[in-house]
């Protein structure tokens, strides 16, 4: 995405919950929280360039803030 906003797309689509996103240090790859596992929140990450999605954390009740 450019710095105005242009050139947005989707990253990471489907219809589970998808939030609390931060970037990581060098800009290269998002941490979010999401529920596509269950009803219980895992931390995840993706390229920021989109694709490489991959959990970092089994679900549980804690992983609801990934910084």
């Amino acid at each position: 995405m450019a710095a105005d906003g242009s050139g947005r797309h989707i990253l990471v689509g489907s219809h589970v919950i998808n939030q609390y996103p931060d970037w990581s240090p060098d800009g290269s790859q998002i941490a979010f929280t999401s529920d596509r596992d269950g009803l219980v929140s895992a931390t995840w990450v993706v390229s920021s360039a989109g694709g490489g999605l991959r959990r970092l954390t089994l679900p549980n009740l804690e992983a609801f803030y990934p910084q």
